[in-house]
């Protein structure tokens, strides 16, 4: 896959439009947070938990990939809002303004993820 992404990020850079420095970012925090994503995947160990009711599901690893992605964020632009799923779930805030936004759901599928099913 490494020779996709790079194949991928050639064609990137011949791209120029508006978001191009918030996609490229985008493009860097799926490629990094995969790195965290895979090995759970394949674990036989996960830790969930429900939130509002039976069937919302959330784990160690939705949160520590939605604090990857806020703390790479945060770090890139102080100036854009983020607004996590996990985050939000919690108790955090969603304000929205007219700063740049970020909004993330950094497992789209737990359920799945759960249950190991992985759609290709």
């Amino acid at each position: 896959r490494s020779n996709e992404y790079k194949s991928y990020l050639r064609a990137c850079s011949e791209m120029s439009f508006q978001y191009e420095e918030e996609y490229r970012l985008a493009v860097e925090l799926v490629m990094e947070t995969a790195n965290i994503f895979l090995p759970a995947f394949h674990s036989v160990k996960r830790n969930v938990q429900t939130k509002c009711c039976p069937t919302d599901l959330v784990t160690e690893t939705d949160r520590k990939i939605e604090e990857v992605i806020r703390n790479k964020i945060r770090s890139r632009y102080p100036d854009h809002v983020f607004i996590g799923e996990e985050t939000v779930s919690e108790g955090g805030g969603c304000v929205f303004g007219n700063s740049p936004t970020w909004i993330v759901d950094p497992i789209d599928g737990t359920t799945n993820f759960v249950h190991r099913i992985l759609r290709q």
